[in-house]
């Protein structure tokens, strides 16, 4: 019996030993946190022709990327991220994963659009935006940012912006995005030339995405303003940029692409045309908040 008592104690000695080293394990993920500092964004007035395939209408849009600071993490330690319309009830979006970068702090929208709340999407919200990230530890960050009006630097004092597809009388809270450009043509062979009107004033600057004839892409051009001063690219031909029904021309030069890799002006054999604001912006080159965006032109 007396041994039995000691061998009893034992047992429970070591089973106490083993207990107390043998702690509940930590998630390292447990204590990651992060904090957004900052966001991209671009406003979008998009031709049904630059779809493919084609949505048959001309999209107003939105495109944003977040960025943040804070612990390391990987994709995976992403739960979601969304933004909401706090100026516009009820609009609200969530990012794909496909936009996770967490190797880079960032995250891509892709286009958002407004067709899920709206059957004319020829507008979308601008003004305070609320953004949230969460993560699978259950810790979220968040960030709001007032979208100015285009052509603008100041917070906006409007709740959508929308384009000349329009229809009906927009309410006075409402702000023009920049128009799309018109009487588009151009001149194929040895010397390629593209040529457009934009009756517009918040016009200032632009440039032209080049494609493949299966449309991949292959390049952009120089901007058509080329420094912080406003100064034209060669490819106008000194010209003015006009913003008014007068025409505009851009003369290629295959010195003033930026190719994909691989790529080459040879194979170019579609073009879009995209035009922005920025004038707000100076002296800072080639920034702008606002772009649109034409249909798909075969040379």
């Amino acid at each position: 019996m007396h041994t039995q008592s000691k061998i009893m104690a034992v047992l429970l000695f070591l089973g106490s030993v083993l207990f107390m080293g043998c702690p509940t394990p930590v998630d390292p993920n447990a204590d990651k946190t992060i904090s957004i500092n900052g966001i991209g964004w671009v406003m979008e007035n998009v031709d049904q022709g630059f779809f493919i395939p084609s949505v048959g209408l001309n999209e107003v849009a939105g495109v944003f990327d977040l960025h943040w600071t804070g612990s390391a993490i990987s994709n995976s330690d992403i739960s979601y991220a969304t933004m909401s319309s706090a100026a516009t009830p009820g609009y609200h979006w969530t990012f794909p994963s496909s936009g996770y970068d967490a190797a880079n702090q960032t995250l891509y929208s892709g286009r958002f659009y407004t067709e899920y709340y709206a059957s004319n999407r020829s507008v979308f919200p601008i003004g305070l935006m609320n953004f949230t990230i969460g993560l699978t530890n259950g810790k979220t960050a968040t960030y709001a940012f007032n979208i100015p009006d285009p052509a603008s630097t100041t917070a906006s004092s409007g709740n959508l912006i929308y384009n000349e597809n329009y229809s009906g009388s927009p309410a006075s809270n409402y702000k023009r995005i920049i128009s799309r450009p018109t009487n588009i043509s151009h001149t194929s062979g040895a010397t390629k030339s593209v040529t457009f009107t934009l009756n517009d004033p918040q016009f200032y600057n632009g440039y032209l995405w080049l494609y493949d004839g299966s449309d991949n892409y292959v390049g952009i051009t120089e901007f058509f303003r080329v420094d912080a001063s406003g100064n034209l690219s060669s490819m106008m031909g000194g010209s003015l940029l006009n913003t008014i029904s007068t025409t505009n021309t851009v003369t290629f030069d295959t010195t003033k692409v930026t190719y994909e890799s691989g790529k080459t002006w040879a194979d170019v054999v579609r073009f879009v045309l995209v035009t922005t604001d920025g004038e707000q912006f100076k002296p800072t080159k080639n920034s702008f908040d606002c772009r649109s965006i034409s249909g798909r032109y075969t040379f």
